[in-house]
């Protein structure tokens, strides 16, 4: 995560075309560290189908696979680790994949069914839901504060 963290501070570069892509990419990350994971995979799904040629796209398949793989989509992860490899064969990024995901797309590739990961996916909707419970509070608070002033 430190090379993610580190390669998100060079996107303060991307030009301003570019910034649309950047900010659904961040808004993935921040998912991702905040441990929403489903809601870091919606989000890359999100920059995938706005901006199939966007040059985050590398960091997305990665966080895609790292998200999936934490909420126990053990083929969301494959998949993503396997794409990221057949598109960024050259990448310096694929000595990052941790060994898990590495094994995960070997034993995909190879026609092994993978199955998820039942305790990570609850753990990943109970989070999800808290998450939607905190947002549906704070946007009551927010509308309770403007209907004071």
């Amino acid at each position: 995560m430190l090379i993610l963290t580190t390669l998100l501070v060079g996107i303060g570069s991307i030009n301003a075309a570019e910034s649309d892509d950047a900010a659904v990419f961040v808004q993935a990350f921040e998912a991702h560290q905040n441990q929403d994971y489903l809601l870091a995979i919606e989000k890359i799904e999100q920059l995938n189908r706005l901006f199939p040629y966007s040059p985050l796209r590398d960091l997305g398949l990665l966080l895609a696979a790292r998200s999936s793989y934490n909420a126990g989509d053990n083929q969301g992860a494959a998949k993503a680790v396997t794409i990221f490899i057949n598109d960024f064969p050259e990448s310096s990024l694929i000595s990052t994949i941790e060994e898990k995901l590495l094994l995960l797309s070997s034993r995909q590739q190879q026609g092994e069914k993978l199955v998820p990961d039942e305790k990570l996916q609850e753990a990943a909707q109970k989070i999800r839901s808290e998450k939607r419970v905190q947002e549906r509070l704070a946007a009551a608070k927010v509308e309770q504060e403007h209907m004071a002033n």
